[in-house]
């Protein structure tokens, strides 16, 4: 029985850091692509477009923000 209670903790290990790793690949390209859509509009030369660029850029990381789960790492200061 030990046996079975022990090999049912590592499985559900296993998930739990599978899941975590998985969830942190996909933040990293969400903010690399980010990062590369802020390149180009800043790489604008009209600055009213490039300005409208950046705010639909950031309006949309903001959207795909709120839609994301929060974690204790991503809270702010002071807050849970």
């Amino acid at each position: 029985m030990t046996i079975l209670a022990l090999m049912g903790l590592l499985l559900v290990f296993h998930y739990v850091v599978r899941g975590s790793l998985q969830h942190n690949e996909l933040r990293q390209k969400a903010e690399a692509l980010h990062a590369r859509a802020l390149w180009r509009c800043n790489k604008l030369q009209d600055h009213v477009v490039s300005g409208i660029c950046l705010s639909r850029v950031n309006a949309e990381a903001r959207k795909m923000a709120l839609l994301q789960p929060r974690t204790p790492h991503d809270a702010p200061e002071g807050h849970p």
